[in-house]
């Protein structure tokens, strides 16, 4: 480095990628140094309530392969209807770039479909009172 030499310094946050059944999908800043799993759920508002099912919670990152310098994907499975793993999930570490899948209830899927046929079984009944 020279006198008058420019330095620019970015700074890029650190995100976890939010997506499936949370109360918000999308990109969730990791605030702190010891943020983990727990944190990421909580910051992402939760399971929603009507259509996550707690049992599906998936963390997956790309890590070494054991005992290579190879990236696969690792895929960690959590089930917060055992407090044991909430428990696990609040000591679980969040990295840079990890993926947060809150799978959907069961029912979810059958809930939307019906949700759907409903709306257009309202529009059609008022579409029947309108026209003589």
């Amino acid at each position: 480095m020279q006198s008058g030499d420019v330095v620019i310094v970015r700074y890029t946050p650190a995100m976890v990628n939010v997506l499936g059944a949370a109360g918000m999908q999308g990109r969730v800043r990791i605030t702190r140094r010891n943020y983990s799993l727990a944190d990421a759920v909580a910051d992402a508002r939760g399971l929603n309530d009507s259509a996550a099912s707690p049992g599906g919670v998936y963390l997956m990152r790309l890590g070494e392969a054991f005992g290579t310098t190879t990236m696969i994907p690792h895929v960690y499975h959590f089930d917060f209807r055992d407090p044991a793993q909430i428990a696990v999930a609040s000591a679980f570490a969040v990295r840079d770039g990890d993926a947060l899948l809150l799978s959907n209830a069961p029912f979810a899927q059958s809930h939307k479909i019906l949700s759907a046929f409903s709306s257009v079984m309202s529009t059609a009944r008022s579409a029947t009172y309108v026209a003589p």
